[in-house]
């Protein structure tokens, strides 16, 4: 949303806000900046007294604080200001231009500032230093009195600016929301370079500034600085600026410039005819842009069409076949439909010619081409290099892993040891080691230091064998005799009649005391014995009750074994074997290491034959051999004129597989690493979208303009003229229409009008020597809408009108010209509209101009009657001069070639 921008005629602030003397042009009117300020002393209860404070006014001033200074319309230096605005200055305070003045509005609210901004032709003004002078001036030699505004106009041409509703608020407090702006009404001349300078309005401050002494008596307060009459004069300056103007005409005036013309009414637009031999007739060759609703391609004789297939399979060096590499063919078979995009493409002599001119470019560029090709092989060499030694790794890796995958899983678990942490086993995908931890065998069984203890022929495995062994190999009787249900040391049996420490000691000390044998500790015992010795009788009758229980004790009970399932040996060994196997193995790890976008060959570990990729915007190459090949006929498009034309897909699609075609040719001849099926160009237009897939993926049974570019028909904005090179920063986009009812209560009268739904350019890009195309990804009938009839009422198929075209909801779409939203300028339309409709239709030829300024008190011509002019004040004037952001829109229709909006 915009931001309020409220214009005030004058701001007064501070001490200078009591000085009632109305200002007046008469200089025989006396003014004195001396203020009588009652000041209220109270001293033991008497009465006041009155004090005289003395404020500056314009004759003490030598200089401006350039900190004040936020913004000059034009910037200095600027190149190509329009003609028809005016220049500006703004200052931070609010009230800088009459901070000085010494005196109040005349009662209509004008107040004259105590500087002005004056603008004069460079070549008749100079800004000169003088060291005697407190400041540089601005010398004029000669009719003077021309070159400088009015100063009787002074007050139309300083106001203040507050954004925001709060103007007392912001006045008060809010800096930031506040300026003040001083304006020339100087009509500028188109190509010309100006001088900028603010400059004292009154005659005592250009005294002031060039350091002579100012005598209230001989120099009134609010003299001007010069009147018509005056030929040469030297102003001193507080600051100034140079700048020119551009060719005449503002964003306005060219949208408004522009011819509408539909591109397949531009007799020549689009193609041109070029004989070839054995064809009866000339071929219409095109370009990458065509007129909307082209007819369709031509039919060949089918004499020529085999002749030409013929001669693209013959023995010995015939013509190239475009696409061979890609589409994996080494001629066009029939029938057609198998390879349709490529049979079109070769078959087809305005494509082949396209296909050629990518040829031609690739040719031109190559030493080029190849040396960034070369600097993308870097990675993919290292890459080769890491799947060659991937290679040899996997197969050397092949005949030890066929013994390897035959042993028995025992043997084939523990050789697999250092790996079982990293081996996962289906399905619970848990690794091999953590299959160990809850069943019976020890995960240490699989290590190596077990293995180390029990190789063969070790003593351990002398003395197994001696004992008995059974010949197997002792690790893997170990592993079984561990995960079988016998344990490696069996416990020992209590022989008969046996008793138990434990139940000795519950005889003795009860077992309510003793309830546990882990909770007797060798301290307690000792301790028992310390205090029972063996002399005691109690001791002594210990042992004979030991003695006598242990003839009717039973053997202790054995304790309960810890239970724990078997280790699953087959899932593990089938786990080591489908992991370890080098043909899965290595290509998992190499996977890892080396990365490659669009290469899968049947076998992972074949070095990788990649294409470079070049990013470029192929058109400009296109464009460089002749602008012919973009759009023939270009040249018939007038000056200040747009059309609307369409993209010629098939002709795209055959320069690109041209162009990687040859590059493919030229990457196997340079030892690239390449199968010559990579697709190394894949943008055509400037957009950030790729505008074709890769060739060898295109279906080979669609046409060629549907197997490979990107989408469908685009339309394509053709404006040529100044509008977009003076004014790069304007938003030009498309937007959805609907009708609506402009009858105002009469017989129906249907029109179209622009509705939010917006899209922006897909790509845009220029052609010499001033066509700015824009493309948009719209579909051509969508952007046509309904056709309408002589009255521009929307019509069917049928040609009969419809009654209600609101719900058919086929309003096309328009192309919007939008000037981009800058700080606030002033100026007027270089023509006038007729019939004038408000104060943003006025123009230079209704005011009147006095020598080079705009007089405000001259009557309009050619407005409105009733338009109140002169302005009352200077907030007035500015809302009239404000230039808001101009926006004009454009039926589609109107460009493309049917209808009328």
């Amino acid at each position: 949303m915009a931001a309020l921008l409220n214009f005030l005629p004058w701001v007064r602030q501070g001490t200078a806000s009591v000085i009632t003397v109305p200002d007046s042009t008469d200089p025989a009117t006396p003014v004195d900046a001396r203020v009588e300020l009652p000041v209220a002393l109270s001293l033991d209860s008497v009465t006041t007294a009155t004090a005289q404070l003395r404020l500056y006014g314009p004759g003490d001033v030598r200089g401006l604080d350039t900190r004040q200074i936020i913004r000059t319309d034009p910037a200095a230096d600027a190149t190509d200001f329009e003609s028809n605005y005016l220049a500006a200055i703004e200052f931070d305070r609010p009230d800088l231009p009459w901070v000085f003045t010494p005196a109040a509005h005349d009662g209509a609210h004008r107040l004259r500032p105590w500087l002005c901004l004056v603008v004069v032709p460079a070549d008749r003004a100079a800004v000169l230093a003088d060291p005697s002078r407190p400041l540089p001036y601005l010398r004029i030699p000669a009719a003077a009195g021309a070159e400088l505004p009015d100063l009787a106009e002074s007050w139309a041409w300083a106001h203040a600016q507050v954004v925001g509703g709060d103007i007392a608020g912001a006045l008060d407090g809010r800096p930031e929301r506040t300026l003040s702006r001083l304006v020339c009404p100087r009509r500028l001349e188109p190509t010309t370079g100006y001088l900028a300078a603010v400059v004292p309005a009154f005659d005592a401050g250009v005294a002031a500034g060039l350091g002579q002494q100012a005598d209230d008596a001989t120099i009134p307060k609010l003299k001007p600085a010069w009147d018509a009459t005056t030929a040469a004069i030297d102003l001193p300056v507080y600051h100034h600026w140079e700048f020119a103007t551009g060719e005449r005409g503002d964003f306005e005036e060219l949208v408004t410039r522009l011819q509408r013309l539909p591109g397949d009414q531009i007799e020549g637009l689009g193609t041109r005819p070029v004989e070839v031999d054995g064809l009866p007739q000339p071929v219409g060759f095109g370009g990458s842009l065509r007129p909307a609703g082209s007819g369709p391609a031509p039919a060949y004789p089918p004499a020529f069409v085999e002749a030409l297939r013929a001669a693209l399979g013959a023995p010995g060096v015939p013509p190239p076949l475009y696409g061979r590499w890609h589409a994996a063919q080494s001629s066009i078979p029939d029938p057609a439909r198998d390879v349709r995009w490529l049979r079109e493409l070769n078959l087809d002599v305005r494509l082949r010619t396209a296909a050629a001119l990518g040829t031609r470019v690739v040719r031109e560029q190559q030493e080029v081409l190849m040396a960034s090709a070369w600097t993308q092989v870097g990675a993919i060499e290292q890459a080769n290099q890491l799947l060659r030694q991937a290679q040899l790794a996997r197969d050397n890796a092949r005949t030890r892993f066929a013994a390897l995958s035959t042993l028995p899983a025992a043997t084939l678990v523990q050789l697999a040891g250092p790996a079982l942490a990293r081996i996962l086993v289906d399905p619970t995908r848990t690794t091999a080691a953590a299959r160990f931890a809850p069943t019976r065998v020890p995960l240490a069984m699989s290590q190596g230091p077990f293995r180390r203890a029990a190789r063969s022929g070790g003593p351990v495995a002398r003395r197994i064998t001696a004992a008995g062994g059974t010949g197997v190999p002792l690790p893997a009787r170990l592993l079984a005799r561990a995960n079988g249900t016998a344990s490696l040391v069996p416990p020992k049996a209590a022989q008969s009649g046996m008793v138990s420490v434990r139940h000795a000691l519950e005889a003795v000390f009860g077992t309510g005391l003793l309830p546990r044998l882990c909770e007797i500790t060798p301290d307690a015992i000792r301790n028992r014995v310390r205090t029972h010795p063996p002399t005691s009788p109690a001791l002594k009758a210990l042992y004979d009750a030991a003695a006598r229980h242990q003839a009717r004790m039973a053997p202790c009970p054995p304790p309960e074994p810890v239970v724990r399932p078997p280790l699953d040996l087959a899932a593990i060994a089938t786990a080591v074997t489908t992991r370890l196997d080098p043909e899965r193995a290595v290509p998992a790890l190499m996977s890892s290491l080396v990365t490659a976008p669009g290469w899968a060959p049947a076998d992972p570990l074949a070095p990788v034959l990649a294409a470079p990729e070049f990013p470029t915007p192929m058109y400009r190459a296109l464009a460089a051999l002749s602008q012919e090949h973009i759009l023939p006929g270009l040249e018939r498009l007038p000056a200040n004129s747009i059309t609307a034309v369409e993209t010629n897909r098939a002709f795209i699609a055959a320069y690109m597989v041209g162009l990687n075609h040859e590059m493919s040719r030229e990457l196997l001849w340079r030892e690239f690493p390449t199968d010559q099926r990579g697709t190394c160009f894949r943008q055509f237009w400037e957009s950030p979208a790729k505008d074709i897939d890769r060739i060898d993926q295109w279906p080979m049974d669609e046409p060629l303009e549907d197997a490979g570019p990107d989408g469908g028909d685009q339309v394509v904005l053709l404006i040529r003229g100044d509008l977009i090179r003076r004014y790069a920063n304007a938003t030009v986009y498309v937007t959805r229409a609907d009708w609506y009812d402009a009858s105002d209560g009469g017989p129906k009268l249907w029109r179209r009008r622009p509705i939010v739904d917006e899209r922006y350019p897909r790509f845009q890009g220029s052609l010499l020597p001033d066509v700015t195309f824009m493309g948009f990804a719209l579909d051509p009938a969508d952007a046509l809408g309904r056709q309408v009839n002589a009255q521009g009422n929307p019509i069917d198929d049928d040609g009969d009108e419809l009654a209600d075209p609101v719900a058919d909801d086929k309003a096309g779409w328009f192309v919007v010209f939008q000037q981009h939203p800058t700080e606030p300028r002033f100026g007027l339309d270089e023509t006038g509209t007729t019939p004038a409709t408000g104060w943003s239709d006025l123009s230079w030829t209704n005011v009147t101009v006095v020598g080079h300024h705009l007089r405000i008190g001259a009557p309009l011509t050619g407005f409105p009657a009733g338009a109140p002019w002169p302005p009352p004040t200077s907030a007035a004037l500015a809302g009239i001069l404000l230039q808001r952001p101009f926006r004009a829109a454009v039926h589609l229709s109107d460009l493309l070639g049917t209808g009328t909006s």
